[in-house]
C-alpha cells in the first residue's frame, strides 16, 4: 500500500527558499530605482514650484526677490541689528500657497529695501537685538515645516550637528585663507540654536561663485575675478534685485535655485538649513552627492546629479563631473591646485552659475 507523502524534504525546503532570496535580490534593486525615480520627479516639481514663485514675484514687483537681507561684508557679527537676516524662501510664501504665514510676519522686516535704521535680525524681540525667542512671531512662524521644500530623498531633520540660521558671502582682493583665496565672509553660516526645531529645507539660490563683492582677480578662472560669476540670488545690500530681462547670459544658461543636503559625512546628515534664514548657496566647493558631500556644496542623494531650476523655469539636472574641490569636511581633493585654473567642468559650473559674466557655455555637466 502505497504512503501518501506530507510535505516538503528539508533539501526541497533550502531550494525554494534559496530561490525566493534569489528573487528579492533582484526585486529590491529595481524596487528602489522606482522609489528614487518617483522622489527625484518630487524633488523636481518643488523646484519648479519654487521657481514660478519666483517668476511670479518678477511679474508683482517687476524684479525678482532678494536672495538674503544680510549685513555689510565686514559685518564683525550676523548677530547684530541693521539686518533682517530673512532668507529667499520668505519672499516667495505668497506663491506657494503659504500666503498666511507671510501675512503674520513682522511687517517692520520686510520692507525691501528695509529701513536705513535697520530693524533686528528675525530671531530677535527687540529692535535692540537681543535674542529672546518666547514672544517673538517670527521666530515661531519659522518653526512651521512645509513639506514641498524638502527632497524626498533627503532628510535634513535628521541633523546631528546643528541648524544654519543665516549665512553672508561676499569676495573683495583682500588676502587670506589658504592659497591666497580672496576675503569672504560666511559669518555663522551653520550657527546651531539649541533645542530649537525650526522649520528646514533643501533648496535655496543660487549666489554664484562666491556672492557679490569686488574681486577682480584669482587664478581659478583662467582669467576673471570672481565678481564676474555673481549669482541671481546674493545680498540685497549689494545687488539691486535683478530682473529676468537683465541676465546678460540668458535665462536658459543661468542657474537660479538649486538642491543640497546639508552635509553628509559616512552617511550621517552633518547639518539643516532654516527656511527662514538661509538664502542659498555659492558654487565655489562645486557638486557632490551623498553620502560624502560638504555642507557648503550643492548636493543631492540623486545619483550623479544635482538638480537645478534654471532662470528660465526649467528644472534640469546638471552632472556633478569634475566639479567638487573638497572631500566631506572641507578638506581640498587630492590633485586640486589652487594655483592653476581648475577644472573645465568646475569653471563651466562658475559660468552657469554667474549672470554677468558673458562667456558662452559648453555646457559639458548636461546628462
Amino acid at each position: 500500500m502505497l504512503r501518501r507523502r506530507q510535505g516538503f524534504t528539508l533539501i526541497e525546503l533550502l531550494v525554494v527558499i534559496a530561490i525566493i532570496a534569489v528573487l528579492i535580490g533582484l526585486l529590491l534593486p529595481a524596487v528602489q530605482k522606482v522609489r528614487e525615480a518617483a522622489n527625484r520627479m518630487s524633488c523636481s516639481n518643488n523646484l519648479k514650484q519654487l521657481g514660478l514663485a519666483a517668476h511670479n514675484y518678477q511679474s508683482t514687483y517687476d524684479k525678482l526677490p532678494p536672495g538674503y537681507q544680510g549685513p555689510p561684508n565686514a559685518e564683525p557679527s550676523v548677530f547684530t541689528t541693521g539686518s533682517t537676516q530673512l532668507g529667499l524662501i520668505v519672499f516667495l510664501l505668497p506663491y506657494i500657497e503659504q500666503e498666511s504665514i507671510y501675512k503674520q510676519l513682522d511687517l517692520y522686516r520686510l520692507p525691501s529695501p528695509p529701513p536705513a535704521t535697520g530693524p533686528s535680525p528675525w530671531w530677535d524681540t527687540t529692535q535692540a537685538g537681543t535674542p529672546g525667542f518666547a514672544n517673538n512671531t517670527d521666530f515661531l512662524l519659522a518653526q512651521v515645516r512645509i513639506k514641498m521644500l524638502i527632497c524626498p530623498s533627503a532628510n535634513p531633520y535628521a541633523q546631528t550637528k546643528g541648524i544654519g540660521v543665516n549665512e553672508n558671502f561676499y569676495n573683495d582682493n583682500t588676502p587670506g585663507g589658504v592659497g591666497g583665496l580672496p576675503f569672504v565672509h560666511p559669518t555663522n553660516p551653520l550657527n546651531s540654536l539649541t533645542g530649537i526645531d525650526l522649520g528646514l529645507t533643501n533648496y535655496g539660490g543660487v549666489m554664484g561663485t562666491w556672492g557679490a563683492g569686488t574681486n577682480g582677480a584669482c587664478p581659478w578662472t583662467g582669467g576673471q575675478g570672481l565678481a564676474a560669476y555673481e549669482g541671481v540670488f546674493g545680498n540685497q545690500k549689494f545687488s539691486n534685485n535683478i530682473s529676468l530681462g537683465r541676465l546678460l547670459d540668458g535665462t536658459s544658461n543661468t542657474l537660479m535655485m538649486g538642491e543640497g543636503l546639508g552635509g553628509m559625512i559616512s552617511g550621517v546628515q552633518q547639518y539643516g538649513g532654516s527656511w527662514m534664514g538661509i538664502g542659498g548657496l555659492n558654487t565655489f566647493f562645486g557638486l557632490a552627492n551623498g553620502p560624502n558631500a560638504f555642507y557648503g556644496q550643492y548636493s543631492s542623494n540623486h545619483t550623479g546629479i544635482v538638480q537645478f531650476c534654471f532662470a528660465d523655469g526649467s528644472v534640469r539636472s546638471v552632472k556633478i563631473g569634475s566639479t567638487s574641490l573638497v572631500d566631506a569636511t572641507g578638506k581640498p581633493l587630492p590633485g586640486v591646485d589652487f594655483t592653476k585654473p581648475l577644472s573645465t567642468d568646475w569653471i563651466t559650473l562658475q559660468q552657469m552659475a554667474g549672470w554677468r559674466d558673458g562667456n558662452v557655455i559648453t555646457n559639458s555637466l548636461s546628462p
